[in-house]
């Protein structure tokens, strides 16, 4: 009887033996009521072995193919993957000591065949509370349904443990899922690639879409004047973290130079990426190291062997990980530094950024303005494209700028975004303004691929848009003044005195731009990169001028200017109310323009009408902008500048509150 119960420590089913023992009434005979009760306790521990080994049968490496269908058409099962294999093989590892000390259990019973069942349940009794506690491990893992390296967070939460052999039985499962976690980031820092076919893994491959990267897969008109840009220039920002995947002990900056190191790799592996397609594609054994990799150099084999050493360590730690990834990222810095600021001259490239986007060549934008009149239609198509270019490129010759136009052209954008209207039928949204559906594009000089990413050339579009719509604004307003000389417009003081207070507004709004915001920012970049030579710097400096000068030209969600941000956490929009403000005066300034051309001369009722109407919508329009200014111009100086310029000598406060008194009587 007592060699049966042995036996049955390590059976996968009941023995039978144990089951009759405890259920016959002739038992009751020749078994005494304590010894049942150490019989039951015995037959409890291995109950509890053999849900644990059903648990390792089911989702381990080495599962018997039957057996596993068999459970799964039994329970609901988890979802496969690599770490959840590396859960069930790290427990299986975990039970060693167990199975060890059943089969010493053997041995001494066949020794000493008159050994008690009080002596079994003694050796056993030890494994109780650690069995207990894995059972509430596993339920818990089940209960979550927990996947990929959310399964590194639940062990974690476990790792403390007042006992110290259930704390070394979660170290024995964290070391062999932390090995999963080791092979990918090796593959990703090291070689740009990594085997994550359930997508387990933090960093993950997003597919194209066309909502979420309109520079990448808005659909635009052929030109004949630019090739494309090669693929692995768009293939670095298909990758992204997966924060749900993300351990939460992990650090997101962490997290962020994995991603970065990847990248960075991806670009410098764009001349020979064929030779690395012969990596594994559905194996999670480690990768042997390739040749010598051209980032890396001499120290490639060094940092690869400081992977194979982390699967040896028992006890693994942030510090750890961080350690690595630094010192790959200094490898990874150091190395495109020298290619960015030197081989790419990177001070030329943010100089032209700032001519062509920010409108830093304002003379060339004026011509360009001024070539493209003939073009009034919101709806631009491939031929609009087309002309587009040429008048870009005949406003460069008319300013003397050839050589560093070839580098700038437009694209138009299809208008094809589209929203719900009440009755959540999807509508088509045309551009509000021509310069909506232009979107102008940057041939981007390698590797400077990674400073200028889809998101950001998409954000200086977004800024290139508002600042030439001020400068055609301007532009309009000044053949306003033109017309009515020419024609000698009878009594158009009146028309010619407003359109004196748009051009005010808009000069003004011009100014600050340029000189408060886009000069100063520029050149408080360009002193930040002068005192560094790291390319994480330079792109923090790059990021940060970015997101100041979105947000001091009114392109950001808050109201208020960011001064510090993260460009991939950044969204532009126009919910901002001073944009929306100054959108409808810009408006405004349109219509009113159109207008000056069609009105009689002398103004008719109705035209004077309309224009009291203007009228009163621009003192409206101002009022509220001068109102929200004043409350936002405490937490940013440029803005107390605009509103020093608007509100010269309160000279629009004044007007405006005369105004409404005169309405009150």
């Amino acid at each position: 009887m007592i060699h049966d119960i042995i036996l049955s420590l390590l059976s996968d089913k009941e023995s039978k033996v144990i089951k009759d023992l405890m259920t016959l009434e002739i038992s009751s005979n020749f078994i005494h009521p304590a010894e049942m009760k150490t019989l039951k306790d015995i037959s409890k521990i291995s109950n509890f072995y053999r849900e644990i080994k059903k648990f390792i049968s089911q989702y381990s490496t080495c599962a018997n193919e039957n057996s596993r269908i068999t459970l799964e058409i039994e329970a609901n099962p988890l979802p496969p993957g690599f770490y959840l294999q590396a859960f069930a093989n790290g427990l299986e590892d975990a039970m060693e000591f167990y199975n060890d000390t059943v089969m010493d259990l053997e041995k001494k019973f066949l020794r000493k065949p008159t050994l008690s069942l009080m002596f079994i349940f003694h050796e056993l009794e030890k494994f109780r509370p650690l069995f207990e506690f894995a059972i509430r491990f596993i339920n818990g893992l089940k209960s979550q349904r927990l996947f990929g390296c959310q399964i590194l967070q639940y062990l974690q939460d476990h790792a403390m443990h007042g006992d110290s052999s259930i704390m070394k039985f979660v170290q024995i499962i964290q070391k062999s899922v932390y090995m999963v976690f080791i092979q990918q980031l090796c593959q990703w820092v090291m070689y740009g690639k990594f085997v994550d076919i359930y997508g387990e893994f933090f960093i993950c491959h997003i597919e194209e879409n066309h909502d979420k990267h309109p520079t990448l897969n808005t659909q635009y008109s052929a030109t004949t004047f630019h090739s494309s840009e090669p693929s692995i220039n768009l293939d670095l920002w298909h990758y992204e973290i997966n924060y749900e995947m993300l351990p939460i002990y992990f650090p997101k900056s962490w997290a962020e130079k994995v991603l970065f190191i990847g990248q960075t790799v991806l670009m410098f592996n764009s001349d020979a990426r064929e030779t690395e397609k012969n990596m594994p594609a559905e194996s999670s054994e480690f990768i042997d190291a390739p040749e010598k990799h051209t980032v890396w150099g001499d120290r490639e084999q060094i940092l690869f062997g400081k992977f194979h050493i982390l699967q040896d360590i028992d006890k693994l730690t942030v510090l750890t990980f961080e350690k690595i990834v630094d010192e790959i990222k200094l490898c990874v810095t150091e190395h495109l530094s020298d290619i960015t600021v030197i081989e790419a001259d990177l001070v030329k490239q943010l100089k032209l950024i700032k001519d062509f986007y920010l409108l830093g060549r304002g003379e060339l934008f004026y011509e360009f303005i001024k070539a493209l009149k003939p073009l009034k239609s919101k709806n631009l198509g491939d031929d609009n494209a087309r002309a587009i270019n040429q008048a870009f490129q005949l406003a460069a010759t008319s300013v003397n700028i050839i050589d560093e136009t070839e580098l700038f052209y437009f694209e138009v954008i299809k208008n094809n975004d589209k929203s719900k209207d009440e009755n959540g039928q999807s509508i088509i949204l045309e551009a509000t303004n021509f310069f909506d559906s232009v979107f102008l594009r940057y041939k981007i000089k390698w590797p400077l691929h990674l400073l200028f990413s889809p998101k950001v050339l998409e954000h200086y579009n977004e800024l290139f848009r508002f600042l030439i719509r001020i400068k055609k604004t301007q532009h309009d307003l000044h053949l306003v003044w033109c017309h009515h000389r020419e024609e000698k417009i009878e009594r158009s003081s009146e028309l010619l005195q407003f359109r004196n207070k748009l051009m005010f507004i808009v000069d003004n709004l011009q100014y600050y731009l340029q000189a408060d915001v886009l000069e100063s920012q520029f050149s408080i970049m360009m002193d930040k990169l002068r005192e560094t030579k790291d390319f994480e710097q330079i792109q923090r400096a790059h990021s940060c001028f970015q997101a100041n000068i979105l947000g001091h030209c009114f392109l950001l969600e808050s109201a208020q200017p960011m001064t510090r941000s993260v460009i991939g956490n950044m969204s532009t929009s126009t919910t901002n109310p001073v944009f929306d403000i100054l959108d409808k005066i810009l408006c405004l300034t349109d219509e009113f323009t159109a207008f000056t051309y069609i009105v009689s001369n002398p103004m008719c009722e109705i035209d004077r009408q309309t224009f009291y109407i203007f009228e009163d919508t621009f003192s409206e329009q101002v009022s509220s902008l001068l109102k929200l200014l004043s409350s936002l111009q405490t937490s940013a100086q440029p803005l107390a500048q605009l509103l020093l310029r608007l509100d010269f000598n309160y000279w629009f406060s004044t007007e405006i509150e005369s105004k409404n008194n005169v309405q009150k009587y």
